[in-house]
């Protein structure tokens, strides 16, 4: 995520420098993010699954590069794991407000699919 988004606040676990100044942040490539690590790792592979929280964001860090074939899973929490979850983060937050947030974030979710994606929801089968 920080090299992605070019960060020079977060460190790299292994160099400890700001993440866009070690090595492997310095061969990122903007269009081809996932391309160049994996060509960097020397990792073979033409699929890419990507298990980011956020639909949107995992568009914008991967872009569809053209190489890759893309597969987007939207992996959901039970209500409740998911409040116990947000309330950890947010302890000053009540119940009412982490439920809220849930129905939030996935309505938000379902609706870029639906709308940007071009993926319907289908019932009663695959």
């Amino acid at each position: 995520m920080h090299l992605a988004e070019r960060s020079q606040s977060a460190e790299c676990l292994c160099c400890r420098v700001p993440a866009t100044d070690c090595e492997l942040g310095r061969i990122i490539s903007e269009r081809a993010f996932y391309g160049s690590i994996f060509e960097y790792y020397g990792i073979q592979t033409t699929v890419l699954v990507d298990a980011s929280k956020s639909l949107w964001s995992s568009l914008l860090r991967h872009r569809f590069e053209p190489n890759l074939r893309h597969r987007c899973i939207l992996l959901s929490k039970a209500p409740h794991e998911f409040a116990a979850s947000w309330l950890g983060h947010h302890p000053e937050a009540s119940v009412d407000d982490a439920f809220r947030v849930y129905l939030d974030f996935y309505e938000t979710e379902l609706e870029f699919l639906w709308n940007v994606c071009g993926v319907a929801p289908e019932c009663g089968g695959y």
